[in-house]
Parts: structure tokens; C-alpha cells; sequence
């Protein structure tokens, strides 16, 4: 059965915390077994002694059965990377120490894992809890609003929908839920992130929402998963409102920038800066000051961004690992056929290099033409407004025609080589000529065959002539007969290689054998290399130190 971890992470906020505890244990327990585990970091107050207090009661009173553990390192980040391997639960939700949550928090979170099954990460709402002590300004809507205020809040609607990095925004770690499958994949919290005791810094749990969407985790929004965060109204003064925007903006840069200070943040401080000066209107006047603050944090996070990362713990990815192996390998063997091949190597090349330039030329030939046919207005917008981009794509297509047809029709003479080998038949220029052009097309053939089947509309993108044509062979042309024929023709490859290997050593041809299958190897790991497609892919989970027990 699926288990949840209630994680908190806490400093020294022992009142705050014990309303917590008390909301999740008045929130409806759903079927899954639920857990405490609260991680209190550097505390110097009665945190520890308290949990020990709920331990003591929790049995009597029905609570939640709750653990709690000491990590000494200040810092959050540092409080999660300790807390985290020690969690055996499939499901982990993050609740910070100054938050309430709903009373369906628990089994809100039960319905979400069960409706969207293939989510790693979860988030829901986090909306202030005011309690009408709050100044009226801070529900202002009008153009100085301050915003975003002091006090935490994610709040898109009431629909679910996927979070992606690109349409955002970026949940934080006040209302999270993770599978232990994401842990394992994106690795440990940046301790370069995050705040250290209540010093305002942040950032650490977007970042790491943003690295588990890089390698492949889809987060969910589920707006029944409701925390309501305590509302100080210490926090809602003029000082206060100044560290959070620079700190909060600060973090954002951090996370964002590209280690040097773009130029419009001087602009923008300097346009801030002036308003803040010289408005007339107090609610204009500190609206310019928080903002000014809030600029001052981004142009700091900038200047850090450059420095983040270099000692972030990341699981390394495997998949990347064994390309990047594969690339080196392929080009050694590259290197070993050009000098194994010795003077033989230009019979081969030469009507190869000749082929390619042969049929590039055709290409660019056949390009101008269909430019020259288009309509006179359209040709003479490209011309006028788009000369230097149109002979820098015209190069581009060129260049990588030139590669594509070299690299197939060198496939084509590597056949040809072991079928001459095998036959007997003695080596040709027309022999290396009429291979390069069949490699060619064949390769170019299986490419088209692939495009019509799998994405058919790049072609009716990118070609003139009717499609209807091609339904005869987008029917006939079957994903299981495309791969019949992928499989085939690698199999008659492999039985012919062998075949031409065992003449070659039976003529005691030592050099060519090595240059062959050299070759081939570069050939074939060309090919996987140039298909394959990163994945997300799980690494080992770090596992807690030896020698460091919880306190219970």
C-alpha cells in the first residue's frame, strides 16, 4: 500500500510548529498510512523536547505517529538532504513549520496520486490565513499594489493542469508532494540555496522542481491540496517588506541568471531609484521602494548565478554517460580505420567526396529553382529584407547535405567492400561510384519511407507536390514492415561482415580486417549515437551516513 511522510522541516519555531502538528492532526485521515517526520535544524530552543512530548502522547491521542531528528548544519537544504534518505515511503509531502493546512489536505492528496498516476510531483494552493489584523493595503489591487507580498501564495484557480517550466510559474516546497522516484533522480537539495536559520533567503525547492522537469518528472496542479501559511503581521512593515523583495528576488536570479548583470537592470535601477525619490503619493513612494529592493536582489543574484552548482550533488545520468562513452569509442575507431586503411582509404573516399559534392550541388540546384518559382512579391520580400539569413540557411543546407550524403554513401562502399571481398570481384572506380549513389539512396529512401509513416506532416510542410500520390505507399508501408526491414537489412549487414571478415583472415589480411571492422564500429556508432533521444533515468538514492541516528 502506498505510504505518506509528512515532512517539516523547522528552526526555532517551536509555538508555530505545535499548530501545525495540531492542523494535520484535526485534518481527515485517508486509507493510506500517514507519518511524521520533522527535522529540526539547528535549533536552539525546546523544538527537540516537545516532539518528544507529542511522542510520548501520540499513542493516548490518536495522533500521528511522529519521528524527529536533529541536524545540527544550519541551513534547510542541508535539513532535507539529511531527512530525505532516511523517508521509506512512496510519497513525501513537504509542510513548512508555519503553515495550517485544509482539513481535506490529507485526503486531497490521496485522490490526487490515484487520479494522475504517472506524476512525480504534486502541488496545490497555498493561500494566506488572514485574520482581519492584517493592514488594509495589503488587499489593495490598484496599480501600487505591493506585490508579491511578504506572505507566501500559489494560487492557480481551481482547474488541475500540468506545471511545465516554460508556462510556470514554479511551485515551492510549502505545499509539495514528491514521489521517492524523484529523489532518486534529481539528487540532493543546493545547499548554495535556501535559507540559513530565518535569514529570507529561498529558492532551493524551485530549483529543484525545475531540475526534476529537466530529466522527464511532470509536475500536477491539484487545487484541493490547501495550506493556509500564518500571516505575521511583523512582516507586513516597511523594513521587512525591503529584505523579502531583495532576498526573494535574489534567489529567483540565482536560480535564472547567467552569471553577469544584464544591462536593463541598471536602467531599471535607475528608473525605480528615481520614482522612489520623488513621488509625491506615499502608496507611489513606497511602491518604487520595494520594487528598488527588489531590483538591488536581482542584480546581486546575477552576479552569483555564475558561481552556483559547483558543488551541487547531482546523480549522474546514465544514459548521458554511456553517449558520451560511446562518442569517444566511435571516434577512436574512426581514427584506427583512416591509418589501418593506409593508401586504400582514397579509392574509397575520392569517389565518395565526389558523389556527395555531386548530388549537394543537385540539391542546391533544385533549391534555387523552387525560389525562382515563387510568387514575385514574396521573392522580392526575402531578398530585400532577408538576403544575408537566406545565403547563411542556403550554406547551412549545403554543408549538412554534403555531410548526410558523404556519411550514407560511405555506408554504401563499406557494403560494396565486403561483397567484393567475399565474391572475389576486384575493386573499381564504377564499383565505388554505384555503391556511394545506391547508399545514398537507400539511406535517403528509408528516411522518407520513415518521415511519411511516423510524421507525415513534415513532408506536406516542406514539398511542393500533391500528397495523394504517396497514399499507396503510406498505406503498404506499415510500422511493423518499416522495421522488418530496418531489422533485415542489419542482419544481412552482419552476415555479410562476418562473411568478408572470415575471407580477410583466411588471406591473412590482417590490416584491412582491422581497418573493416573499425569501420563498421564507427559506422554503426555514428548511427546510434545521431538517434538517440535523452530520458529522464533514475540513479542510486544517496542513503544516510553511517553513525547518525535520529532522535526519538
Amino acid at each position: 500500500m502506498t505510504e505518506l511522510t509528512l515532512l517539516i522541516c523547522t528552526h526555532n519555531r517551536a509555538a508555530l510548529l505545535h499548530k501545525a502538528l495540531a492542523s494535520l492532526n484535526r485534518a481527515r485521515r485517508p486509507a493510506m498510512p500517514v507519518r511524521i517526520l520533522v527535522a529540526a535544524n539547528a535549533c536552539s530552543d525546546d523544538t527537540v523536547a516537545q516532539m518528544q512530548a507529542y511522542q510520548a502522547q501520540q499513542v493516548a491521542n490518536d495522533w500521528l505517529p511522529l519521528r524527529v531528528i536533529a541536524v545540527p548544519t544550519p541551513g534547510k537544504s542541508h535539513a532535507l538532504n539529511e531527512a530525505i534518505p532516511q523517508i521509506e515511503t512512496e510519497l513525501t509531502a513537504f509542510v513548512d513549520d508555519d503553515h495550517r493546512v485544509d482539513d481535506d489536505y490529507l485526503t486531497a492528496i490521496e485522490r490526487a496520486v490515484t487520479a494522475w498516476p504517472d506524476a512525480g510531483l504534486y502541488c496545490g494552493r497555498i493561500v494566506p490565513d488572514w485574520d482581519g489584523s492584517e493592514p488594509s493595503w495589503v488587499h489593495d489591487e490598484g496599480a501600487y499594489r505591493i506585490y508579491p507580498l511578504p506572505v507566501p501564495r500559489f494560487d492557480q484557480g481551481m482547474t488541475p493542469k500540468t506545471i511545465s517550466a516554460e508556462a510556470g510559474p514554479i511551485p515551492g516546497g510549502g505545499n509539495l508532494v514528491v514521489r521517492r522516484r524523484v529523489f532518486e533522480l534529481a539528487g540532493q537539495f543546493s545547499t548554495e540555496l535556501g535559507p540559513v536559520g530565518h535569514d529570507l533567503g529561498g529558492g532551493e525547492d524551485s530549483e529543484y522542481v525545475l531540475r526534476a522537469m529537466a530529466r522527464g518528472e511532470r509536475c500536477q496542479y491539484a487545487p484541493d491540496i490547501v495550506q493556509h501559511h500564518y500571516v505575521d503581521t511583523e512582516r507586513l512593515r516597511l523594513g521587512y517588506l525591503l529584505k523579502k523583495s531583495y532576498q526573494r528576488t535574489r534567489s529567483t536570479a540565482r536560480i535564472h541568471g547567467g552569471g553577469s548583470v544584464p544591462a536593463y537592470m541598471w536602467r531599471k535601477l535607475a528608473e525605480y531609484g528615481f520614482h522612489s525619490v520623488f513621488s509625491l503619493s506615499w502608496a507611489k513612494r513606497r511602491f518604487y521602494w520595494v520594487r528598488t529592493a527588489a531590483a538591488l536582489g536581482e542584480t546581486r543574484g546575477h552576479r552569483e548565478s555564475g558561481f552556483r552548482g559547483k558543488r551541487l550533488n547531482l546523480p549522474p545520468d546514465a544514459g548521458i554517460l554511456r553517449i558520451e562513452a560511446l562518442a569517444i569509442v566511435t571516434a577512436a575507431c574512426g581514427l584506427i580505420a583512416w591509418f589501418a586503411s593506409g593508401d586504400a582509404r582514397w579509392a574509397a573516399l575520392l569517389p565518395a567526396l565526389g558523389v556527395a559534392g555531386a548530388g549537394t550541388t543537385a540539391l542546391l540546384t533544385k533549391s534555387l529553382l523552387d525560389f525562382s518559382q515563387t510568387g514575385p512579391r514574396i521573392r522580392e520580400e526575402v531578398l530585400t529584407h532577408y538576403q544575408r539569413y537566406t545565403l547563411y540557411a542556403l550554406a547551412r543546407l549545403s554543408l549538412w547535405a554534403f555531410g548526410l550524403m558523404l556519411f550514407t554513401g560511405g555506408i554504401g562502399m563499406l557494403l560494396a567492400f565486403m561483397l567484393v571481398t567475399v565474391s572475389g570481384i576486384g575493386w573499381s572506380t564504377a564499383i565505388a561510384l554505384g555503391a556511394a549513389v545506391l547508399g545514398i539512396l537507400g539511406s535517403f529512401a528509408l528516411q522518407f519511407v520513415r518521415k511519411l509513416r511516423f510524421n507525415p506532416g513534415l513532408l506536406v510542410a516542406s514539398m511542393h507536390y500533391r500528397m495523394s500520390r504517396l497514399y499507396p505507399l503510406w498505406q503498404w508501408m506499415t510500422p511493423a514492415r518499416i522495421a522488418g526491414i530496418q531489422w533485415g537489412g542489419g542482419a544481412l549487414a552482419g552476415l555479410l561482415l562476418m562473411a568478408a571478415s572470415w575471407q580477410l583472415a583466411r588471406e591473412n589480411r590482417l590490416g584491412d580486417l582491422i581497418a573493416l571492422w573499425t569501420t563498421a564500429l564507427f559506422f554503426s556508432g555514428t548511427l546510434v549515437w545521431a538517434s538517440w533521444q535523452p530520458q529522464a533515468r533514475r540513479a542510486s538514492l544517496r542513503r544516510a551516513r553511517p553513525g547518525r541516528r535520529p532522535t526519538s
